[in-house]
């Protein structure tokens, strides 16, 4: 590939576009025209288009034309602008269901979901749901009293995602569970999330293969947008570093939590050292003992020693 320096790489621009306001431009490998439809066409069987990366562009973006298009990198979603704001790609779905209300998890609950009920408004006969489960916590050694049999520390699982249309009633009672984020103890299960319409539950779990219809792994489920598996916690990794003639140093890294659709970071563990021979802890490392929680919702939580990370709680939203 050949890098122009910037003066060749201005004239390349304007030709470019003294090109696109006389004719129709192609860029391929094959020569062939673009289509009759396209002012450009760009054309690859194993590249992609790149957009722009922008963090935050209703901060960074000044006067922006009404159809500009971007990577939001603070979403993580591609974006274009509305003519007065900036909008996530298939905004569709936000002008369709105008109107939405959120239904949150609590972290380390006894119960393994909290329970809510909500009346379908007058006029509305479909809603756009997105649930999440809650994710997992992290494993915990104690270091303590096992520092020699220390050997998996492995980040909590995330809950998984699913996107789908639900047929309703007006005036119609749902039951929305929503599942906790596991916290308190060493590997404490995130839960479930569902929703119940009529007879028909709607669930995600944790780290499973889809959405769940009345209990049962089901596909294809009529209605279903999406469906994201959460990702795995990570297991815990070691190494060994001498840090003398005669000691040697064992050193652990805690594993992370699973992430979550479509951003949510799993809890980053702490880094400790031992002495690989007495397998004593080293104090100037007890600093960084704490353990890190997963992002809220459905993030897996971090391994550690003695405590763990908590996971995300999970959610539920009902576009209507």
């Amino acid at each position: 590939m050949k890098h122009l320096n910037s003066g060749q790489l201005l004239v390349c621009i304007l030709l470019l576009f003294v090109m696109a306001s006389r004719a129709q431009v192609s860029i391929s490998n094959d020569g062939l025209p673009p289509h009759p439809s396209a002012q450009l066409e760009v054309k690859s069987i194993n590249k992609g288009l790149l957009l722009p990366r922008v963090p935050n562009p209703s901060q960074t973006v000044s006067n922006p034309a009404a159809g500009l298009i971007l990577y939001n990198n603070s979403t993580q979603q591609p974006n274009f602008f509305n003519g007065s704001g900036w909008q996530a790609l298939g905004g569709e779905l936000v002008a369709r269901f105008p109107k939405a209300i959120g239904f949150q998890g609590v972290i380390n609950a006894i119960d393994a979901q909290t329970i809510y009920n909500w009346v379908v408004p007058s006029g509305i006969s479909e809603i756009w749901v997105e649930m999440w489960a809650g994710g997992s916590a992290g494993s915990a050694f104690d270091f303590e009293n096992n520092a020699t049999e220390l050997t998996s520390i492995p980040g909590g699982n995330a809950g998984d995602y699913a996107s789908l249309f639900v047929t309703v009633t007006p005036a119609q009672s749902l039951t929305i569970r929503v599942g906790r984020g596991g916290g308190g103890s060493s590997n404490a299960s995130g839960g479930n999330s569902n929703i119940l319409v009529g007879t028909t539950t709607y669930e995600v779990r944790i780290f499973q293969r889809g959405l769940y219809l009345n209990s049962s792994l089901t596909n294809p489920i009529p209605g279903l947008l999406q469906f994201v598996s959460g990702g795995s916690g990570a297991k815990s990794e070691y190494s060994f570093q001498q840090s003398s003639a005669t000691t040697f140093r064992r050193i652990i890294k805690c594993g992370k939590g699973g992430d979550a659709f479509p951003g949510q970071k799993g809890g980053t563990g702490p880094v400790v050292s031992f002495n690989a021979t007495t397998g004593e802890l080293i104090p100037s490392n007890l600093i960084s003992l704490s353990t890190g929680s997963g992002a809220t919702p459905g993030a897996g939580g971090s391994g550690g020693l003695t405590n763990s990370g908590s996971g995300g709680a999970g959610l539920i939203i009902v576009h209507y």
